[in-house]
């Protein structure tokens, strides 16, 4: 079913979900028929390509254990206890929205840690379009952005950009997903 959204996207030009898929696999089917501009959207083939979005996952996992400064052997122990979870070896192997999800806000919790250190609104910006996609999956996104918006009050660093470079991306596509889906999927 996840790879069906994919298929008739590339078939027709049309987004079309079933009523139980909604937002969830909006970010997972554009990455399928993106996929499936160089490769056949097959069943096989989606799930490789989740596999290398899952390997590009322990390799962000890695990057961010490195960059909160923890010792090579522990964030390399941390990048196998990810690789050897049942679940994510099993969503992995599937063609399923959750690794794209865990892409998304491993991708985020990153880059708000990078501009929580650095003060740089991009970062902020940067993390918030990748938890605007992570929210289509698992809406805990705005926990993220609330937090980080806290501990730069707390830093007496929360201006008017850095606010609006955390909560404008996530509202913007928050907006467009019920406009598309008022207007356009017609349910």
């Amino acid at each position: 079913v996840f790879a069906n959204g994919a298929r008739e996207l590339l078939a027709t030009g049309r987004l079309r979900l079933s009523e139980w898929q909604l937002p969830a696999n909006i970010p997972h089917v554009l990455t399928g028929a993106f996929a499936g501009l160089f490769v056949a959207p097959s069943n096989e083939n989606l799930r490789f390509i989740n596999m290398l979005l899952a390997a590009t996952t322990i390799l962000i996992f890695l990057h961010f254990l490195f960059f909160l400064q923890i010792k090579p052997a522990r964030a390399l122990a941390g990048g196998a206890g990810l690789l050897a979870c049942p679940i994510f070896l099993t969503m992995s192997m599937s063609f399923h929205a959750d690794i794209n999800s865990l892409l998304w806000e491993t991708l985020a919790l990153w880059l708000l840690l990078a501009g929580l250190r650095s003060g740089s609104s991009i970062h902020f910006v940067w993390a918030s379009l990748f938890l605007a996609l992570f929210a289509l999956n698992r809406q805990s996104c705005i926990v993220a952005v609330v937090g980080a918006a806290c501990i730069l009050s707390r830093q007496g660093k929360f201006s008017k950009k850095n606010a609006a470079a955390l909560f404008a991306p996530v509202g913007i596509v928050f907006v467009v997903f019920l406009l598309w889906f008022r207007f356009a999927h017609g349910m």
